[in-house]
């Protein structure tokens, strides 16, 4: 699992992106990953089942889907009574 990308990976992800090669990558600063909001799980291996009880449960915990073509890729997003919950204190 990755959770977050360096800046000089960023940058390499974001040059190799730019000349069509790669995923699609933010400019560096500007990375879910660099914020620590994004993580990347290696799914190589993972059995059916459990990539299913990631998709079924996620939510629950705040993560959800946010790059159609990425399976892998997985962003925070508290729920809103949580982000709630923590004004409040």
């Amino acid at each position: 699992m990755v959770g977050n990308h360096r800046a000089c990976k960023q940058t390499e992800l974001y040059e190799a992106w730019k000349v069509g090669a790669g995923n699609p990558a933010a400019k560096p600063g500007f990375s879910n990953h660099q914020s620590g909001r994004a993580i990347d799980i290696n799914l190589l291996g993972v059995p059916k089942e459990t990539y299913a009880w990631l998709k079924k449960n996620a939510a629950r915990y705040g993560f959800r889907r946010t790059v159609p073509s990425e399976p892998w890729h997985w962003e925070y997003s508290p729920p809103r009574r949580a982000v709630a919950r923590g004004a409040r204190r």
